[in-house]
């Protein structure tokens, strides 16, 4: 039997699918399996070759709790896997599945990883001043004496680099954006002596640092996030179930990240070098359901689009939200 602490991990086969589907050269393809136990460096520039071309491939998206006939979101790493990778519909998940399906990943690779709950700040989101209730999760990856902190599942102001915890450690993320992590103590807290590690944005170089997301370093357990997931998938105070959010980074020439394409609602935008642009405005489902394909590779079945008849999130022309 296995022990509390043992993990979901993938087999080699899925390892090689998922590597093919992330499109990571071919040059690093036969070093996949020692560069999590090589020097400090080498694991930290596969990790980051990783992390990379996973936002680059794989969409931050909530459609299952939209578009399909059961409204569930399963964060079982097997069937993360197959949704994400097996089917080969572009398909991708909000951020459980995907720093699961990230963190089994490493874990396969060798890894030392575990992961953490994590508090959105409610003003990063637009909704005011304080912490959310735990409703997000990051994976810590231990390299030598230290610790990063990855996340591919934040959507459109996501961390693009491991962040080393260290208090104020920066980092470029996609030009002209900057970002930190600072060690401090929350507003919301009743002790001054309590202290996250908060994540923190700013999208010019003169521009003032948002605080994003705070972390502890305490591992939180599958079960916890079983808990965390139904309520964010289910609860109709949650954004995820009053609202479609789709986000995917691209690559530009030099094939470092360049710029993100972002769908709320009906709305289509396109973000790059600090600059945003509407691309699309949709008004109807079927417009909607060719961007998704068009625009960012996700195919549907016409099964799960008869999902999302009479929910709030349904586009009905000048009646729809966009």
């Amino acid at each position: 039997m296995a022990p509390p602490s043992a993990r979901p991990t993938y087999t080699d086969t899925q390892l090689a699918k998922f590597l093919a589907h992330i499109s990571l050269p071919d040059v690093v393809l036969p070093n996949v399996h020692t560069a999590a136990h090589g020097s400090p460096d080498q694991s930290l520039v596969f990790l980051a070759m990783l992390q990379k071309n996973t936002l680059a491939t794989v969409p931050f998206e909530d459609l299952s709790i939209h578009y399909s006939a059961h409204h569930k979101v399963s964060i079982d790493p097997a069937e993360v896997f197959q949704k994400v990778v097996g089917r080969g519909r572009g398909r991708g998940g909000y951020c459980m599945e995907l720093n699961c399906l990230f963190g089994s990943v490493l874990r396969s690779f060798g890894y030392d990883i575990y992961s953490v709950g994590v508090r959105v700040n409610r003003a990063a989101v637009g909704e005011g001043e304080g912490y959310h209730e735990w409703s997000h999760m990051v994976n810590i990856v231990k390299i030598g004496n230290k610790k990063y902190m990855v996340d591919v599942g934040f959507g459109a102001n996501v961390p693009t680099y491991p962040l080393l915890l260290e208090h104020a450690h920066e980092e470029s993320s996609v030009a002209p954006s900057r970002i930190r992590i600072i060690y401090d103590n929350l507003p919301d807290n009743t002790d001054p002596s309590q202290r996250f590690w908060i994540y923190q944005t700013r999208h010019f170089p003169d521009s003032e640092w948002i605080s994003t997301y705070a972390l502890t370093e305490v591992e939180f357990l599958p079960q916890d996030y079983e808990m965390m997931n139904f309520w964010t998938s289910n609860s109709p105070k949650s954004i995820f179930t009053n609202m479609i959010i789709v986000a995917k980074y691209f690559l530009g020439e030099d094939g470092e990240l360049e710029g993100t394409l972002i769908m709320v609602g009906g709305q289509v935008k396109r973000r790059v070098k600090g600059k945003t642009e509407v691309v699309k405005e949709c008004k109807m489902e079927t417009e909607r359901i060719a961007a998704l394909e068009e625009l960012f590779g996700i195919k549907l079945s016409e099964e799960e689009t008869k999902g999302i008849r009479g929910l709030c999130t349904e586009l009905k022309g000048d009646q729809g939200g966009s």
